[in-house]
């Protein structure tokens, strides 16, 4: 028992010590951050049948990760690099998904770009997730909607630094 005591003292002698440096939040519209795009129109299960390849096509599907087929070609080129991805239309609207590679979506999707590298997309990824859903307009039950205007017009809490940077 001496012995354990001894221990958390010690560890609560380096806890003390320890200079703890809470960040500050700063609201941040999310398109200085991202460049919002929707998908295309052109992708349809016709399109998908005639075009039958090896890159991702996503959709407002959330099963699957939103995948909805394969094509022959890409818009999309995150090979190394990440972004995100919402869906726009549909009972899950503001769903979010991370997104590498090379894919292509469809109109009910809808794209974050990265405009900078400082930004930290897990910690935007959770935000999103908590906040995208509830701003999805039209009736509850029925088909609801996160638009590209939704995206323009939102405000998120960023961590920064004392030098204001982004934390």
């Amino acid at each position: 028992f001496e012995a354990t005591k001894k221990e958390v003292e010690q560890y609560l002698d380096l806890i003390k010590k320890k200079e703890v440096e809470l960040s500050e939040y700063s609201s941040i519209k999310l398109n200085t951050l991202f460049k919002p795009e929707k998908g295309d129109s052109k992708y349809t299960k016709k399109y998908i049948r005639e075009h039958r390849g090896t890159y991702p096509l996503y959709s407002s599907k959330t099963k699957d990760e939103g995948l909805i087929g394969n094509i022959d070609s890409f818009k999309y080129d995150f090979e190394n690099k990440e972004c995100l991805t919402w869906t726009t239309d549909g009972i899950y609207a503001g769903k979010v998904f991370f997104r590498t590679g090379k894919f292509s979506m469809t109109t009910h999707c809808g794209i974050l770009v990265p405009l900078r590298k400082d930004v930290y997309l897990p910690y935007v990824s959770y935000v999103l997730s908590e906040i995208l859903p509830k701003k999805a307009l039209g009736q509850k039950g029925q088909n609801k909607r996160v638009t590209i205007d939704v995206i323009n017009d939102l405000e998120i809490r960023i961590p920064i630094k004392k030098d204001g940077d982004l934390d």
